[in-house]
């Protein structure tokens, strides 16, 4: 039933990004139309002048309208080690099942140049395959000092969550 809940919510929510965006023919399954994806969990990025804002997954309310009971933590992390020139900080939501520790959706608001949009995709994949928030830090993902960090940031976020939710 939630999966339900979560793939009706998400398919509605993304009509409005697509025609805000200005897409003129979205894929069919976004529109409701034509077969849907085994599991369409929703992602959008945006640009907003010098910044990169991504979304992908429920936000602490929609997991509890979804009938989780969520865990939001927000968390700050360097794009890539700091002693390198041109490091930029990633704001960043992790929203996860307290029972479960199921990772439920991820928000990241960075530099244009802190690709944002591409660590979403992380978080996307995590959804998907229905990864716990804990998990993410057993991902095996690259590291060059100035393009990352032995923990990448959505990994600093994820463990970050992980700690608080650990707490009584």
């Amino acid at each position: 039933m939630r999966e339900q809940l979560l793939r009706k919510h998400i398919r509605i929510e993304m009509v409005p990004v697509i025609r805000a965006a200005g897409i003129t023919h979205p894929p069919q399954f976004v529109l409701g139309h034509g077969p849907q994806p085994k599991y369409p969990i929703g992602q959008c990025s945006r640009i907003l002048r010098s910044a990169r804002q991504a979304r992908t997954g429920l936000r602490d309310h929609e997991a509890t309208a979804a009938g989780y009971d969520p865990v939001t933590v927000e968390w700050e992390a360097d794009d890539h080690k700091a002693y390198y020139p041109g490091s930029h900080r990633i704001r960043m939501r992790f929203t996860g099942d307290r029972g479960t520790g199921r990772l439920l959706g991820v928000q990241l608001f960075g530099h244009k140049h802190a690709e944002v949009a591409k660590r979403i995709d992380i978080a996307a994949a995590a959804i998907f395959h229905g990864m716990t928030v804990d998990g993410i830090s057993d991902l095996d993902l690259s590291y060059t000092p100035p393009l990352g960090s032995p923990w990448d940031a959505v990994q600093a976020g994820a463990q970050a969550w992980t700690r608080h939710a650990a707490q009584p």
